[in-house]
């Protein structure tokens, strides 16, 4: 019941004993003494090289056969094979958002890897931005202060930015796997999220106050004959909007547009 990872190594035979290991097997091979074919099978090692081994208990099973081709009966070893918890390891992530609003950091933006594919627990803040603050619950963050995933999860997590100043904070990510057997779940390299801050869209800008003067039973006049816009960041416009605010008399008053 061999599983992934495991393997065998062979120490120092004795006398003319050789050894081949072949996949979950071993064979020993060569003219030897009872005893020296003893001192042979204890040195054969079993190990795991996975970083997330299964639990299974392994059955290792043993035989020898002698000078007149007899086999022996089969003695057995169980293996117990306890998984320790790796280190999550974080990854440098860049976020963007706009001046003049507050970012507020989600789960994702932790960037990570685990052997385990274990979920995060918490996240520890190793150093604060230059400029703009980083806030939990309305609170400045402090160095070394451990957030929860349930915290950053309520959108508890938010940087303000200063001006269009690109801004970035150290962090350490902590796994739900625990530290038992020697285990470890937290990152020991503290890793950067950045963010990039934008200008804010400017907003269009419409120009121009007219005074119109209508008369009884005039033909229909332009509104705003001279009325100009304007955007600074984007020459497309989408829509543009027409009402009468004050005055407006009920099955009398009409606005109406010709399309180019």
């Amino acid at each position: 019941n061999a599983q992934a990872g495991d393997q065998f190594t062979l120490g120092t035979l004795p006398g003319s004993i050789t050894g081949v290991v072949s996949g979950n097997t071993v064979t020993l091979s060569g003219a030897g003494t009872q005893a020296q074919y003893a001192a042979a099978l204890q040195q054969v090692f079993f190990s795991n090289t996975g970083d997330n081994p299964s639990a299974v208990d392994r059955v290792i099973e043993v035989t020898v056969k002698d000078a007149s081709g007899n086999d022996s009966n089969t003695a057995t070893t169980t293996v117990s094979v306890t998984p320790v918890n790796d280190a999550p390891l974080g990854i440098d992530n860049t976020v963007t958002t706009s001046a003049g609003n507050a970012y507020t950091v989600v789960l994702a933006d932790f960037k990570y890897s685990d052997a385990e594919n274990h979920a995060l627990s918490n996240v520890t803040i190793t150093s604060l931005p230059g400029v703009g603050s980083l806030k939990l619950n309305g609170v400045n963050v402090t160095v070394g202060q451990t957030i929860s995933v349930a915290n950053i999860n309520a959108g508890q997590l938010k940087y303000t930015p200063s001006g269009t100043t690109t801004a970035s904070f150290g962090f350490r990510v902590q796994d739900v796997g625990g530290t038992a057997g020697g285990g470890v779940n937290t990152d020991p390299v503290a890793n950067t999220l950045t963010i990039n801050v934008l200008a804010s869209p400017a907003a269009p800008v419409v120009a121009g106050t007219d005074t119109l003067t209508y008369t009884e039973n005039d033909a229909a006049t332009a509104v705003s004959p001279t009325i100009s816009v304007s955007d600074a960041d984007n020459s497309t416009l989408t829509k543009a909007t027409v009402s009468i605010g004050t005055g407006f008399v009920t099955g009398q008053d009409v606005l109406s547009f010709t399309n180019d």
